[in-house]
């Protein structure tokens, strides 16, 4: 688009200077401003994602998340954990409870263990399934996801968004789901 408003300024401007040059008066005259107008993008609708070869993590997403749609369930528990470098109490195993797609319930899996810090941390099965896209989207370094064969929610997944940057890798694993 800037190529054509450069193309069609230019070309204002040298109409400007050969009326200028041809008059017979060699003082050049005013000529009436000219005024560009650039035509308006046209909106580039977001591509649905696409299986482009088997195997590949965006056909492996795609199944998962049509085995995870068709198993029909909306409310379950899963015990599942972030695995990164932070304070031991982040690490532990920690029980989710999801009603209606949201999460209404977040706890550790261990009593002794206490509080959960940040438990928005946690989220339905539905958002992890938007953080592998985005990964694979945005062209993440490495991706690796395991699938549950039954109904489709990711058992693991690591994510390593730019290998040349340390520690910001996404970790994730459910060590147990129950539909309710």
């Amino acid at each position: 688009m800037i190529k054509r408003m450069s193309v069609a300024m230019a070309g204002a401007a040298m109409l400007v200077l050969i009326a200028a040059c041809g008059a017979d008066n060699p003082t050049p005259t005013s000529t009436p401003a000219m005024t560009v107008v650039a035509p308006r993008p046209t909106p580039t609708p977001t591509p649905t994602p696409t299986a482009s070869a088997p195997g590949s993590p965006q056909a492996a997403l795609l199944q998962a998340q049509e085995r995870w749609e068709h198993s029909g369930v909306a409310d379950y528990a899963y015990t599942g954990a972030w695995v990164c470098f932070c304070p031991e109490v982040y690490l532990a195993d920690t029980q989710v409870t999801v009603s209606g797609g949201s999460v209404t319930a977040v706890g550790p899996a261990d009593p002794g263990i206490g509080t959960i810090p940040a438990p928005e941390r946690f989220v339905p099965i539905d958002d992890l399934f938007t953080l592998i896209q985005d990964a694979i989207t945005n062209d993440a370094a490495r991706i690796e996801v395991s699938y549950n064969e039954t109904y489709g929610y990711p058992t693991s997944l690591f994510i390593d968004h730019d290998e040349r940057m340390a520690d910001e890798e996404t970790s994730f694993a459910i060590s147990s789901f129950t539909p309710r």
